[in-house]
């Protein structure tokens, strides 16, 4: 995964167990991290942030150093998303859902025992989260099922605003929301989809397996871009309508500036030649 605190300094996870940290326009490994397979991360801003792993560990950004806290599940998390130094949500293996409130991460009720791979928070009131079979909408304190299509295997949202959002899933299927319903809208692609950014609502990108690019204009979903790479492309951030980057398997980084997509170099790691890199 990867997100970016502004143009000049980000985070990024790998499925080796990595983290690279972005400053003064490079990526570098970041030491003293274990390798528990991290797979989710949120900043709140760039002093704070958390990220979680399969085995169970909780990682806390403070100070200027990651420390280690204990976890309320042996379920793995998949997906994090803050509101606020004070409060935050992760979801992940089995319908978990857990609640971070007065500095404690407790589970959460959740209305459905499928996996939840995403989530999008639009407020501290109200949020969406997504997984295999299953659409989970926020309001009034509760988490509650949204009718979904039977064959949704959902990987990522985001929400525009209240009123607008976009899913994506592994077999490359498009969800927009709109006038209170989601609805399929035609995709360019059968690749699985694997992250879905919007700039605003009339702009906005995914990235999938096998180097798809998708971008979205003129209230329409294109694929401009073909054969950049052919690896699986996991994860975008998007610093500005101008630059973005987007994270993938086999040491794959690209850069977006100036209207373009360009492959951008990666720190190697000191004992692999390989890093595959799930989040930004």
């Amino acid at each position: 995964q990867i997100v970016m605190i502004g143009r000049d300094e980000g985070w990024a996870l790998t499925s080796s167990g990595d983290m690279l940290h972005y400053t003064n326009g490079n990526w570098q490994l970041v030491s003293g991290i274990a390798e528990s397979g991290y797979n989710a991360i949120a900043m709140v801003d760039a002093n704070e942030g958390w990220a979680m792993a399969t085995c169970g560990d909780v990682l806390h950004y403070s100070d200027g150093k990651w420390h280690n806290l204990s976890y309320p599940t042996d379920n793995w998390m998949s997906a994090l998303a803050m509101v606020s130094n004070n409060e935050g949500w992760a979801v992940g293996q089995h319908g978990t859902i857990l609640h971070y409130i007065e500095d404690t991460w407790e589970p959460f009720p959740s209305p459905t025992t499928e996996d939840i791979t995403a989530i999008a928070m639009i407020s501290a009131n109200e949020g969406w989260a997504v997984g295999d079979h299953t659409i989970l909408h926020y309001k009034q304190g509760l988490w509650e099922s949204i009718a979904a299509p039977a064959n949704l295997e959902a990987t990522a949202i985001a929400m525009v605003n209240q009123d607008e959002g976009w899913i994506v899933s592994w077999f490359g299927d498009i969800l927009h929301y709109e006038n209170s319903e989601w609805r399929e809208v035609p995709s360019p692609t059968t690749e699985s989809l694997n992250a879905v950014v919007m700039i605003d609502a009339q702009h906005g990108w995914i990235v999938g397996n096998n180097g798809t690019i998708l971008q979205y204009e003129d209230g329409v979903w294109q694929q401009p871009i073909l054969n950049l790479t052919e690896e699986n492309l996991n994860d975008l951030a998007m610093v500005s309508p101008d630059e973005g980057w987007i994270v993938g398997d086999n040491n794959t980084i690209l850069h977006y500036f100036e209207g373009e997509w360009k492959i951008a170099p990666v720190p190697k790691h000191p004992w692999s030649d390989t890093i595959y890199l799930d989040t930004i």
